[in-house]
């Protein structure tokens, strides 16, 4: 891999670092929709799975 090369993808990187894409955010279930819900449901279950091993 070039220097470019290099440069380039740990600027591709960074950029995924700013862009929200891993930023935490706050469950809002005002402004949760069916998936969201879902989503939730299956954390819980999981979560409970976890405790039981």
């Amino acid at each position: 891999m070039t220097d470019n090369s290099m440069r380039q993808q740990f600027n591709a990187e960074q950029q995924d670092e700013t862009d929200g894409k891993y930023e935490d955010v706050q469950f809002n279930a005002e402004l949760a929709d069916e998936d969201d819900l879902e989503a939730v449901a299956r954390a819980n279950e999981a979560a409970a799975r976890q405790e039981q091993s």
